[in-house]
């Protein structure tokens, strides 16, 4: 049974039944957030970790990091220019350190740069030595 023309009137009588059924001719699909959310968390435990870690990056940052607090701490009494400093400090170190870094850097007493060092080297260590 069709229905009739959608062209023509349909007679409607508030109270009574409509004398044949009216269907949608395909399924409408909508996209739920949270179910979506949870297919992606699922997928995403699903997934095997397939890496290991790498301890020459950890032992390469160790270096960097002892390299920068040395060149801090002899250049900290010569008597250059500020900006000569920094230079130095930025070519020895291979970094692209902002000037303003290397600035207070240089104006740190000794001790705390190195205190410093050793918090940046235990944090190194206890982040699992790179990946």
């Amino acid at each position: 049974m069709a229905p009739p023309s959608l062209l023509t009137p349909v007679p409607f009588v508030v109270g009574q039944t409509f004398p044949y059924d009216i269907r949608a001719p395909k399924t409408v699909r909508y996209l739920s957030k949270v179910a979506t959310e949870r297919r992606r968390e699922r997928v995403a435990q699903a997934i095997p970790r397939h890496y290991r870690r790498d301890p020459s990056i950890a032992a390469r940052w160790q270096a960097i990091l002892q390299d920068l607090t040395e060149s801090i701490v002899a250049l900290q009494d010569a008597s250059l220019p500020l900006a000569e400093k920094i230079r130095k400090v930025q070519q020895r170190v291979g970094l692209d350190l902002p000037d303003q870094l290397v600035a207070i850097l240089l104006r740190t007493s000794p001790a705390t740069v190195q205190y410093g060092q050793a918090v940046l080297v235990q944090a190194l260590i206890a982040s699992g030595s790179g990946v």
